[in-house]
């Protein structure tokens, strides 16, 4: 019973992921919870959620309106839904969220890496183009930017 459950998640996850791979803007889908995942576009957590395999747009992200839903095992395209789908991305309410930068390069603090890995000593940051670490907190990026700035000469920038 617990597989068929696992093989439902991973199918509806993947519908979700090529709808949003389908529009013409940069989204990026996150499992930070296989349960929950988490629309991205441009430094904002979109207004919406999954609920089996339906994807509701909510006009703002705690408590929100439902302002529309799709079937995400009928609906492919978000072109089908031009209208309202850029009305839910251009007029609703988003979470900002952050990242930190290595410099200006496309690297963002994606983990953490010890030289005791043992004892979970030396603890220093891993930078990746993909799979970067996101805050909800700008102040509790800031913080984790400021442990290790000495070690890059001040490189680091919460963006």
């Amino acid at each position: 019973m617990e597989n068929i459950k696992e093989n439902w998640i991973e199918r509806r996850n993947r519908l979700l992921v090529d709808f949003f791979k389908k529009s013409k803007l940069d989204f990026e889908v996150k499992f930070f919870d296989v349960n929950k995942p988490v629309v991205i576009l441009d430094s904002y957590v979109m207004s919406c959620y999954v609920h089996n395999f339906e994807l509701r747009f909510v006009d703002k992200a705690r408590g929100g309106d439902v302002l529309f839903v799709l079937k995400l095992n009928k609906f492919s395209n978000p072109n089908d839904i031009k209208k309202p789908f850029e009305d839910w991305v251009y007029t609703c309410e988003h979470k900002k969220v952050y990242k930190i930068q290595f410099g200006d390069s496309n690297l963002y603090l994606s983990g953490y890496n010890f030289t005791d890995r043992i004892n979970s000593e030396g603890k220093y940051p891993v930078f990746a183009p993909k799979n970067y670490k996101i805050y909800f907190d700008k102040e509790y990026a800031e913080e984790i930017c400021s442990q290790f700035n000495g070690m890059f000469s001040n490189a680091l920038k919460v963006i």
